[in-house]
C-alpha cells in the first residue's frame, strides 16, 4: 500500500469500497457466554449433548394409558399415578390402569399413548375414556428433534434469539463465535472539549463526533474505546500506535483535508500505510483508509455529517466483514421521491439526507450544512444521487442507504 498524492484522480465509491473490503479479514474465534452470543457469527458447529427431547413426554394434558386398554370405548380405568413436568411418576402402568399426565411430563412406564383430558370425564380416582388413542398418540418421542452428537447449529450461522435457545437446549452455556472487533475512536482537534465541560472557552466546541461514531461502532456489535487527541502530530502518531497494539481497528475524525498545517491526522500518517485519501463522493470526500501497525485505519472527516456518511459507506461494511456478517455492504433499498432532487454535476456521487413525508415518500431534511448534526439526525436514509442524467422529480424512484441500522 502507499500514500496517494493529492493530484491523482479521485477514486469512485465502488472502487474505494472494494479496496476497503480487501483489507479486512475476520477476527479470531472467541468463547463467549451464551447470553452474549446473539448477533455474532458462529465460529464452530454446535452439537447437542443430549437427545432432543431427552425423554418421551406428553404433548397434552390428559391420561397416560396402554393403547390396547382404550381400543374399545367407552372404558373406565383406575387412575393410579400423576406425572407433571419435572416430576416423573415412578409407577408402571398395568392393564386397566391410567395415570394423570400434564403437558411436558415424562411418559409413565408401561403407557404408550395419551388420551386428551377433553376426551374423558376428567375423573381423579377412575376415568372414563371416551375416545380411542392409538400407540404414540400425543406422545413426543425421545430424540425426535436431534440425536446426541448431531449438529444443531452450523458454523457461519449468524445467531439470533432462536439460535441461542437451540444452543441452550443442546446443553451449551458458552459458544465459539467470531469475536467482536475491538475498535478505538479518536476525535482530533484542539477546539474539542468533552460534552460535560461546564463552560466553553473561546473557539471551543463540544465533541460530538466521538460519541456519535462510538455509538455507531457499538451498533455493529463491536467493542469500542473512545478518546481524544489535540493537534499534535507526533503525539497523535504515538497514541494511534498504542491503540493499534490492542485494537482491531482505529477510527479518527478530523485532520485529513488537504494537508494544511492543522491536518494532524495527515501529518501523523505521512509516509505510512494509507490506501487513499479522497473519494469521489459528497459529503465525505476526504477519507483515509489503510493500516497502522497491523490495525485497520479509517480517517473520517471532521464535519459531523460527513463523518456519519463515511462511517455508513465504508466503516460499517468493514466491521460487518470483520464479524463475518454478510452482506457486508448494507443493501440498497428503493423509495419514491416526494420532492425534486437535483442530480449533481461532475464525477462525485452525492448522498442527500432524506426522511419520509406524510405520504411515505422521501424528501430532504432541509439542506442543513455538514457541520450541523441535526441535518442527519432527522434523516432516515441517504438518497444516492449518481452523476449524470436528469434531475429527479416527485414520483421518481430513489436508491436509498438506510441510516441508524
Amino acid at each position: 500500500m502507499h500514500q496517494e498524492p493529492d493530484d491523482r484522480p479521485l477514486i469512485d465509491l465502488d472502487e474505494a469500497r472494494r479496496r476497503v473490503l480487501e483489507l479486512v479479514g475476520p477476527t479470531t474465534v472467541r468463547t463467549v457466554p451464551i447470553q452474549r452470543a446473539a448477533g455474532a457469527v458462529l465460529g464452530a458447529d454446535v452439537r447437542t449433548r443430549v437427545d432432543q427431547p431427552p425423554f418421551a413426554h406428553s404433548a397434552m394434558d390428559g391420561y397416560a394409558v396402554r393403547s390396547q386398554d382404550v381400543a374399545q370405548v367407552p372404558v373406565r380405568l383406575e387412575v393410579v399415578a400423576i406425572a407433571a413436568a419435572g416430576h416423573p411418576s415412578a409407577r408402571t402402568i398395568g392393564p386397566g390402569e391410567a395415570a394423570r399426565i400434564l403437558t411436558g411430563a415424562a411418559m409413565v412406564a408401561g403407557a404408550d399413548s395419551v388420551v386428551r383430558v377433553e376426551h374423558t370425564d376428567g375423573g381423579l380416582d377412575t376415568v372414563e375414556v371416551q375416545r380411542a388413542a392409538p400407540p404414540g398418540a400425543d406422545v413426543r418421542p425421545a430424540g425426535e428433534g436431534a440425536r446426541r452428537g448431531d449438529v444443531v447449529l452450523a458454523s457461519g450461522t449468524r445467531l439470533h434469539a432462536g439460535h441461542v435457545g437451540v444452543a441452550a437446549a443442546a446443553g451449551h452455556a458458552e459458544l465459539d463465535v467470531i469475536g467482536a472487533p475491538r475498535v478505538a475512536v479518536v476525535s482530533t482537534g484542539d477546539e474539542l472539549v468533552p460534552c460535560d465541560t461546564a463552560t466553553l472557552g473561546p473557539g471551543q466546541l463540544f465533541d460530538s463526533n466521538g460519541p456519535t461514531i462510538s455509538r455507531l461502532v457499538a451498533s455493529t456489535g463491536c467493542d469500542v474505546t473512545t478518546t481524544h487527541c489535540g493537534d499534535d502530530a507526533p503525539a497523535l502518531r504515538s497514541r494511534l500506535a498504542a491503540l493499534a497494539n490492542d485494537h482491531d481497528a482505529v477510527i479518527t475524525t478530523g485532520g485529513i483535508s488537504m494537508g494544511g498545517e492543522y491536518d494532524t491526522v495527515r501529518a501523523a500518517l505521512a509516509g505510512g500505510d494509507v490506501q487513499f485519501w479522497k473519494v469521489a463522493i459528497r459529503p465525505a470526500k476526504p477519507l483515509a483508509v489503510g493500516r497502522i501497525d497491523g490495525a485497520l485505519l479509517f480517517g473520517l472527516p471532521g464535519n459531523p455529517v460527513a463523518a456519519v456518511v463515511a462511517f455508513e459507506l465504508f466503516v460499517r461494511p468493514a466491521l460487518r466483514r470483520m464479524r463475518c456478517i454478510e452482506p457486508a455492504v448494507t443493501p440498497i433499498v428503493r423509495g419514491v421521491a416526494g420532492a425534486p432532487l437535483r442530480r449533481p454535476s461532475g464525477a462525485a456521487t452525492h448522498f442527500v439526507r432524506v426522511r419520509t413525508d406524510d405520504d411515505g415518500r422521501w424528501v430532504d431534511t432541509e439542506g442543513r450544512g455538514t457541520h450541523l448534526l441535526g441535518g442527519i439526525a432527522d434523516a432516515q436514509a441517504l438518497a444516492v444521487l449518481r452523476p449524470g442524467g436528469a434531475d429527479l422529480a416527485p414520483g421518481d424512484e430513489l436508491e436509498l442507504v438506510p441510516l441508524w441500522t
